[in-house]
């Protein structure tokens, strides 16, 4: 089940790109971008996982993108230019067949097994598996602006239409997925279930499985339109004035359930103005000492991952049903095998809907920025960056009762509450819309807080030697995070008490140091064999420090009174923490990481030019922890006497250069370049 998977990645990418000047006055460029990838078990792309072998996935791209810009120069003070962009992204990913000897279900594959805990794995089919299509995406956009110089203003007056197509094909936990709060619960399942060493037991903690069908369709419109001054007022001053517009049309409802009215209604948010300002002030003249500062309002997007999951999930069996078993309830199934159709069990399906009143989100971002020359070509600078996040997207359970009452757990082992007796809200009971499991809420009521100070060296190129240093202090914060694409049934710990979320942001790196080189020496005069041979090297060095990212203390386990609502130390199903100790209070360790690149160019007959280049990525193989263990405590006990055990292990770390994108152990790149 462990062990070294063999991993490939091809990439084929063709990028021909056509100019032509048609005639003085217009020009169009036509680019065409086509990728394939194909990279068996490459879904999985860290060095280490905690997955079985059979349970990575294959990876698969074919993308095509065709790009035109037609450049039109009306006179001596304005230009146009019209952008038309038609692409097709189609992603698609499958599962791996199963070990020999491994137990599979019906459909031929093991269901998904997610154990928690210390040693904690997953095995089986993956639970996003399978990606027939994810998505089968094609876009068609068309884009213009105007641009006129009238005087000291530059006036830029612009807008675009994107039309968005999306097919996806993928049931979320087709195979089913039993959910373990450790490995004694899947060993006693496995023994009794499948060796039929006893009677059939139900050890895990849930079963959840989708059924229905496996693929739709929709369409999204988006319409943009801004106008943009850039006015030098007076030798010294510049302002820059925007009003950008934004509009997300979204699709139609396809399957309204009239049990739940909310599954009838999309949102349409339609009053998206953006003002922007900005103004350089030179306090001296002579651009020695200048002061900018910024503020503007943008807006995102209810991304379509979201969009899709609400329109399927609507609880009818004409969408897809998502299902949540309790071991105690009826129509619980024995691993390995799953649910032949919804009516296999009595448990309600989960829905989607979006919250009344659901706006597109929204960021205030502010600068203040005071630049000094400090030398001919050396600038210092300080800055202040802020933002502010406004209606950021959060999922919520709200059809859970109130709590019923508390639950007291004696913690032992160690850890922040060693030997407290901790007292949490219980959730028991029954659903407050009994046609239904969970009603996950789009909510829109997440706010964020970034505030940033920057310190800058910036050295223009001279005498071969280019630099620029930075170091930023920042705090970030919000009350609560939903930074993933489709939807999570519910991603907050206790949804009656939402102030429990408040603390610092996922993202949040509190100490950031940045610097980088660029030196091209020259030795000897230019007809000597010194400069011949070690002239033209160019040396690029690139480092950056920054403190860890943080995490937060989690639980394995749920409350052992078994007539929780739901799963978790509250039985709300959400999210499994203490109440008492915050959210992404925990950090990683710094990290460090130094590139190099060398290069060498050789000026050839003709104006031709030949460069050779030397990359080194990680230059001093340093490690750079990027995952750590974050279980603190293990829930069990008995109703009678609930226990928080902890985990000896918590806090150490797991895995390290193994960000497919960031963080990796050196690498060294061999390229060259001919200029013709």
């Amino acid at each position: 089940m462990t062990g070294v998977v063999e991993r490939t990645g091809d990439q084929t990418l063709v990028l021909p790109k056509i100019d032509w000047k048609v005639n003085n006055v217009h020009s169009l460029a036509v680019t065409y971008n086509r990728l394939r990838w194909d990279s068996p078990a490459g879904v999985q792309t860290a060095a280490v996982v905690n997955r079985g072998v059979e349970s990575w996935g294959n990876d698969g791209v074919h993308d095509d993108w065709v790009t035109a810009r037609f450049n039109s120069v009306l006179g001596s003070r304005m230009t146009n230019e019209v952008k038309v962009q038609w692409g097709r992204d189609f992603e698609f990913q499958s599962s791996q067949p199963p070990l020999p000897g491994e137990p599979v279900s019906a459909s031929g594959r093991t269901p998904a097994v997610d154990i928690s805990g210390t040693g904690g794995i997953s095995f089986g089919k993956p639970n996003f598996l399978e990606r027939r299509a994810y998505p089968d995406e094609r876009r068609f956009d068309v884009g213009d602006t105007f641009t006129l110089a009238s005087g000291s203003h530059l006036l830029k007056i612009g807008g675009d239409v994107s039309r968005v197509s999306d097919v996806l094909d993928n049931l979320f936990q087709e195979g089913g997925v039993y959910a373990y709060n450790n490995r004694v619960d899947f060993i006693t399942d496995y023994a009794t279930n499948v060796k039929n060493a006893g009677t059939p037991t139900r050890s895990y903690s849930s079963f959840s499985q989708g059924v229905g069908p496996t693929a739709f369709s929709f369409r999204t419109f988006d319409i943009d339109a801004f106008v943009q001054d850039t006015w030098h007022a007076n030798p010294r001053t510049t302002l820059n004035l925007g009003l950008r517009y934004d509009y997300e049309k979204m699709p139609d409802p396809q399957i309204a359930n009239p049990l739940l009215p909310a599954t009838s209604v999309f949102p349409s948010d339609k009053n998206n103005f953006g003002p922007r300002i900005g103004i350089a002030y030179d306090v001296s003249g002579g651009a020695k000492t200048v002061i900018r500062g910024g503020y503007g309002m943008f807006y995102g997007r209810i991304i379509n991952s979201t969009i899709s999951n609400a329109i399927t999930n609507v609880g009818s069996s004409a969408g897809q049903l998502s299902l949540q078993i309790l071991n105690n309830q009826p129509g619980a199934p024995t691993f390995p095998n799953i649910l032949a159709s919804a009516s296999a069990t009595p448990v309600r399906p989960d829905v989607v809907v979006f919250a009344d009143g659901t706006q597109n989100p929204l960021v205030h971002e502010y600068d203040l920025i005071l630049e000094q020359r400090i030398a001919s070509n050396t600038m210092v600078s300080v800055s202040y960056v802020g933002s502010a996040g406004r209606h950021l997207p959060l999922f919520i359970d709200r059809n859970l009762p109130g709590a019923s009452g508390t639950v007291t757990y004696q913690a032992s082992g160690g850890g922040p509450v060693d030997g407290q007796a901790v007292t949490v809200p219980l959730f028991t009971g029954t659903r407050p819309d009994p046609n239904f499991g969970r009603i996950t809420t789009v909510s829109n009521i997440v706010e964020s807080r970034y505030n940033g100070v920057v310190l800058q060296l910036n050295r223009r190129l001279k005498q071969g030697l280019q630099f620029q240093a930075s170091y930023t202090e920042a705090r970030a914060t919000d009350d609560g995070q939903s930074s993933q694409t489709f939807t999570a049934s519910n991603n907050v710990l206790n949804p009656f008490d939402l102030n429990l979320e408040e603390a610092s942001s996922n993202f949040e790196i509190r100490h950031r140091f940045v610097a980088n080189a660029i030196w091209s020496p020259s030795y000897g005069s230019e007809a000597s064999a010194i400069h011949a041979v070690l002239t033209g090297f160019t040396i690029s060095p690139t480092l950056g420090v920054s403190s860890g990212v943080p995490y937060t203390a989690t639980l394995t386990g749920n409350t052992p009174n078994t007539a929780r609502i739901s799963t978790g130390v509250l039985g709300a199903g959400g999210t499994n923490r203490l109440p008492s100790i915050a959210r992404n209070a925990f950090h990683l360790p710094k990290t460090a990481n130094v590139d190099l690149r060398v290069s060498r160019a050789f000026s050839l007959s003709g104006g031709h030019r030949l460069e050779g280049i030397l990359d080194v990525f990680n230059l001093f193989n340093r490690l750079n922890y990027t995952a750590v263990n974050s279980l603190m405590y293990t829930v069990g006990g008995t109703v009678a006497a609930p226990t928080l055990v902890y985990n000896q292990t918590f806090g150490s770390l797991t895995n390290a250069n193994s960000n497919y994108f960031v963080f990796t152990p050196r690498q060294v790149q061999i390229a060259g370049r001919y200029s013709f």
